[in-house]
């Protein structure tokens, strides 16, 4: 979908500016940046800077996209998921329509790498 992050992050300011939201979390990795223009900090920071202009409701305070995910790898993010004991079989990671992942797009094959280097089965993968 084009354009989609711009469209996914103003639905979401539009709703974090009339919940007094101070966050919009992204989970973009570090290689999303290089991989989807769209995702990466330049691209993140300009939205900020255009949210702050365009908040009516703000008073001086506005919120802001945050990225704790952006300068991990896919590797260490699985691996931060398993300390912080994430349900990792309820995440969703695929870019393709469908009722399970379809092992083939980009972040299915990133997903499979990282539970593979860490020589783990990812539990997505498990469930059919």
């Amino acid at each position: 979908m084009p354009a989609r992050n711009l469209v996914f992050y103003s639905i979401a300011a539009h709703h974090a500016e009339y919940l007094g939201v101070k966050w919009i979390v992204g989970g973009h990795n570090l290689l999303d940046g290089k991989f989807f223009k769209d995702a990466s900090r330049g691209y993140i920071e300009k939205l900020n800077m255009l949210f702050k202009q365009g908040c009516l409701l703000c008073d001086g305070g506005t919120y802001r996209i945050v990225l704790p995910l952006a300068k991990m790898n896919r590797k260490e993010i699985v691996r931060l998921a398993i300390r912080l004991k994430i349900p990792l079989e309820q995440t969703w990671s695929c870019h393709r329509e469908g009722n399970a992942h379809c092992g083939r797009c980009y972040a299915c094959r990133q997903r499979l790498e990282a539970f593979g280097s860490l020589r783990i089965k990812d539990p997505v993968f498990n469930q059919s």
